[in-house]
């Protein structure tokens, strides 16, 4: 099962980058382009999204008009973009927030965290199995080990490792360091804390 996601952000071009980054994270991922806030209210489809990314217009559009977020009828997961930090104070608790104003790598991390727990729920874990060896190595990619250092870890050659990399990404769909990391992460085979200490 592959996710679908909706998109309505402007302007078009951060609209374009979003799906971008997407298809970075996982390229079976279904992104729909919507043109503007009011498209996405009238969109009867707006149930055949699993996530749905707006700006915070929009979010203040579908609260206060039809209060589909408070009235809980739009119950998917959604991302809330904007371009100021202190937007995301005006948000509720458990709203998702993304500054349009962070780095590349800090609006991937915030949109594979959702993607992620969403296929979680979902129960899309990939269409094939991670094996216990991929897990030892996805956890060793994400706690920072070069190819080299993994073998020497795990007795096997760096040719076996390259090559159990690349059964990672294509079972995963995961392209990225960071993106394993995240993915390590939300699958508990790592701990925040174990980034955390990584970094000192």
């Amino acid at each position: 099962m592959s996710l679908s996601v909706g998109i309505q952000v402007n302007p078009e071009l951060i609209q374009l980058g979003l799906k971008a980054v997407i298809g970075e994270i996982d390229t079976n991922i279904k992104v729909v382009l919507i043109s503007d806030a009011d498209s996405l209210l009238l969109s009867t489809n707006m149930g055949d999204f699993d996530l749905l990314i707006f700006d915070i217009s929009t979010y203040r559009k579908l609260v206060q008009n039809c209060g589909l977020l408070k009235m809980g009828l739009c119950n998917k997961p959604y991302l809330v973009c904007g371009e100021a930090d202190t937007e995301e104070k005006s948000l509720p608790s458990g709203v998702v927030f993304c500054s349009l104003r962070w780095s590349l790598s800090q609006i991937k991390e915030r949109v594979l965290q959702l993607i992620y727990s969403q296929k979680e729920q979902l129960g899309d874990d990939g269409s094939e199995e991670i094996t216990s060896r991929e897990r030892d190595i996805i956890r060793d990619i994400a706690l920072g080990l070069s190819s080299k250092e993994i073998a020497d870890k795990n007795f096997i050659s760096p040719h076996t490792v390259i090559t159990h990399r690349k059964n990672i990404s294509r079972k995963l769909g995961i392209k990225s360091i960071s993106g394993l990391t995240i993915y390590a992460i939300v699958n508990k085979l790592i701990s925040i804390e174990d980034v955390k200490n990584m970094e000192l």
